[in-house]
């Protein structure tokens, strides 16, 4: 990944269990009120701007562009983006869907398209190239709610009248989609909920044609409903999906007693990570490379869930709109300043630690360069012999004389984030 821009450092660090230590030590972006980011198979990162939403914005090395109404043909709100196998960026908006192939902007609406409807707030891509929208139609007396396939050529669209997709008591107040996500085995996930004192909520499951509606009954909770502030579904590496209800009561109309959740389905069951009572106001959730699942805050608060059980990493000095994976195995906090970045980092680290047994450094003692032989290698990190870390390469190649005279620490990192750490002597 060559994205560094506008890079500094920082030193806030908290504890979790077992050493581990997660430190945000960088930033990027900064100035800008970044909403949404993907990158595409040229390590180009591409975002949209939440005080500016008509925008699209490119960073690759130390260069940033803009796509706008001033030097392009984006002239619509920007809700979602996603790309696409082939880099092609399909943006959502509140007048329909977007392409973007890194040269021109092309639309689908109502008006010169069959899109079967006018708003398109959320947006993912599954793993054969289909695009999945949540779709909003208006009418005269009415509003219908459901969610769109696009498979590049023709469209479907799921509402309750031709779907199990939930059906609402209120012509103006159709179930509304949240979050959308496609897991491991092409599934998409889709959380929506009707946003009235019913305070009710639906889970579904689209495999192919079967679709799964789970809901408070299904699932075994009395009352729930979700945060409408932000992502509330998580996926982690094994599939496991994680889902923060914003309230579950057995008292509809007693909100003061209502409790926060976190659920987990393991593909069978559904199980309550009961959270307490402290965990209020989420604006997202999210599982890191290590499944540690982790939620933000209004109030500036950062918190997870490891090892069965919640803690609070701490308060933050920015206000975290959502949290997104970023690279190697980075958590990206996306703000109203910009992109911070939160690691997880070894500090003190004073002997070799073998993790895998096939990774070499030679030469060792190096006047400069050094070379890393490591199978599937991912990137490596050289740290002082305090457990500072000092600089990232993503080279097999790379001079550590920059480090000055002494001994260090190579984290040297492979694709299945396993690592080894090698002392190495700069003369």
């Amino acid at each position: 990944m060559k994205i560094y821009l506008l890079l500094f450092s920082f030193c806030i660090t908290q504890m979790l269990p077992a050493e581990e230590i997660y430190q945000i030590t960088d930033s990027l972006l900064m100035g800008y009120y970044v909403d949404k980011v993907v990158w595409d198979s040229h390590d180009t990162l591409w975002f949209t701007l939440q005080d500016d939403n008509s925008c699209l914005g490119k960073a690759y090395g130390d260069s940033v562009w803009f796509y706008n109404k001033y030097n392009s043909t984006l002239d619509v709100s920007v809700c979602d983006i996603a790309i696409d196998s082939n880099d092609t960026l399909w943006l959502a908006t509140y007048e329909g869907l977007v392409k973007f192939d890194h040269h021109n902007f092309v639309s689908y609406d109502t008006t010169n398209s069959d899109i079967p409807v006018h708003r398109v707030p959320n947006i993912v891509i599954d793993k054969e190239g289909n695009v999945w929208m949540a779709g909003i139609v208006f009418g005269d007396s009415y509003r219908a709610n459901g969610i769109v396939k696009f498979n590049k050529k023709d469209w479907v669209f799921y509402s309750s009248e031709n779907s199990p997709y939930p059906s609402s008591p209120y012509s103006l107040t159709p179930y509304t989609v949240n979050t959308m996500l496609v897991d491991n085995n092409n599934n998409i996930w889709v959380s929506c909920e009707l946003r009235s004192s019913d305070c009710s909520g639906y889970i579904i499951k689209i495999s192919g044609d079967d679709w799964e509606c789970y809901n408070a009954d299904s699932i075994g909770i009395p009352v729930f409903g979700f945060s409408i502030l932000g992502n509330n579904m998580a996926l982690d590496s094994d599939n496991n999906l994680y889902v923060w209800l914003d309230y579950s009561f057995s008292d509809v109309s007693n909100y003061e007693y209502g409790k926060p959740t976190v659920i987990k389905y393991d593909g069978e069951f559904w199980a309550v990570l009961d959270t307490g009572s402290y965990l209020r106001d989420v604006m997202g959730i999210m599982c890191d490379n290590y499944d540690i699942v982790w939620v933000n805050r209004v109030r500036y608060q950062l918190d997870y869930y490891s090892k069965e059980d919640w803690s609070n990493w701490g308060v933050l000095d920015f206000f975290a709109k959502s949290l997104q994976k970023g690279i190697d195995s980075s958590i990206w906090l996306l703000s109203s300043k910009g992109i911070y970045v939160m690691e997880k980092v070894y500090p003190n680290i004073v002997t070799d630690v073998i993790l895998e047994d096939n990774v070499n450094v030679y030469p060792n003692p190096t006047t400069g360069n050094v070379t890393i032989d490591c199978d599937d290698f991912a990137y490596c990190e050289v740290y002082d012999m305090m457990g500072n870390r000092l600089a990232r390469s993503r080279l097999l190649v790379f001079d550590i004389s920059q480090c000055g005279k002494g001994a260090y620490l190579l984290k040297i990192v492979n694709k299945n984030r396993s690592y080894n750490i090698k002392k190495v002597i700069v003369f």
